[in-house]
């Protein structure tokens, strides 16, 4: 994969394999089974979807083979998509996933998007507007001493910038709640070309396993930018995608703006100039990138309405404004951009739907107005 832009032949890292440059991929596991299998989301079959003068949508299918022997490939299809628009500096991306009758069971212990950029140029990391800095290396990383966790490096001497020198570098330092995890990502620095900023824009968190308040990763040492969609990280083997023998399942993930811009060539302060601001700017645009074009089985945000579901009689009530109810209500926050519920439908109990979201005061959770669901279409208990 490459990605030119703002003067840079490659964004991405040219050091590593095509394939380990930008990608989806999932960890998962047969059912009851301890060993994960991490499996790259490559396409064998591409589509045009869209292609006119203002637009251009591609797809890149990948298509379970029920044939193989179980444990092979995951038991999914995914529909890899693509967007680019006229006027947009930067592209969307979202996959749709799909099970069919008959398929064997599984866990998705993970499931992401993932950029590896050029590690010379991104060594400015920007996750909000207190949260950014200058940057170690991989190479630092590689050159320091491991502590009691494979992901916790303690920096030596040897790094590319003293002020590294005794620091102890850990991806989950950068975490963040899902709720606040709408852009993070790099600014290159480079005296041959203008600064360029790496941004991954998420303007919802609707799609995302385990709910607002669960934290994941964000942008790290590599450079590394990720979108974390689901994943164990934090609360253990409870959260995830868990499908029964023959499950029948359809979601969309994303979508996701990656979003590039470059700064002119003689922007004095190169690094810090050039960032600040910008995470707050860039939370401008998130407020608008849903507003693409939709594919027809999508639900619209005019079909939303809005829901409680009972704990004792495993039934959902349909509500119209701010509600308190006992505690053994929950509030479910059932929205987004999810298949019409049918066949496929994504039963929210198993954490494959939608985000859950409770905020007790004293006896009672109240309801976020603006988070609805159509309700004609839910079917059975949760």
């Amino acid at each position: 994969m490459e990605l030119w832009y703002g003067g840079i032949d490659n964004l991405l890292a040219i050091n590593n394999e095509e394939g380990d440059r930008g990608y989806w991929d999932v960890v998962w596991s047969n059912p009851g089974e301890t060993k994960n299998t991490q499996y790259r989301l490559h396409g064998t079959q591409f589509k045009v979807i869209t292609a006119r003068p203002d637009q251009v949508e591609v797809s890149f299918i990948t298509t379970y083979n029920a044939s193989l022997n179980r444990g092979v490939t995951v038991p999914v299809n995914v529909d890899k998509r693509y967007i680019m628009q006229r006027g947009r500096s930067g592209f969307y991306t979202y996959a749709i996933f799909e099970r069919l009758e008959g398929w064997p069971g599984g866990d998705m212990q993970t499931l992401r998007v993932a950029y590896k950029l050029h590690q010379a140029k991104f060594r400015y990391m920007a996750l909000s507007d207190t949260r950014q800095r200058f940057m170690p290396t991989a190479d630092d990383r590689a050159r320091g001493r491991p502590l009691a966790f494979k992901e916790v490096v303690l920096l030596n001497n040897e790094t590319s910038s003293p002020e590294f020198e005794g620091e102890v570098d850990d991806k989950y330092q950068y975490s963040a709640e899902d709720k606040d995890i709408k852009v993070h990502g790099w600014i290159s620095i480079d005296d041959h070309s203008p600064p360029v900023g790496f941004w991954m824009i998420t303007p919802s968190d609707e799609f995302r396993m385990g709910g607002p308040f669960k934290q994941d990763l964000t942008s790290h040492v590599g450079p590394t930018s990720l979108t974390m969609f689901s994943s164990h990280h934090y609360v253990g083997k409870k959260v995830g995608l868990k499908f029964q023998e023959g499950e029948v399942w359809k979601k969309v993930f994303g979508p996701v703006f990656i979003y590039l811009h470059a700064a002119a060539r003689n922007s004095a302060n190169k690094g810090k100039r050039v960032t600040s601001g910008s995470v707050s700017a860039f939370l401008l645009i998130s407020k608008t990138d849903l507003q693409f074009p939709l594919p027809r089985s999508l639900i619209r945000a005019k079909e939303f309405s809005s829901f409680l579901w009972n704990h004792r009689s495993q039934s959902y009530t349909s509500i119209e404004k701010e509600v308190h109810r006992p505690t053994e209500y929950l509030l479910k926050r059932i929205f987004g951009l999810a298949f019409l519920m049918g066949d496929a439908a994504p039963y929210a109990e198993k954490n494959l739907s939608f985000n859950i979201e409770a905020k007790p005061q004293s006896n009672s959770i109240s309801l976020v107005p603006q988070t609805k669901f159509q309700s004609s279409k839910v079917k059975g208990s949760a």
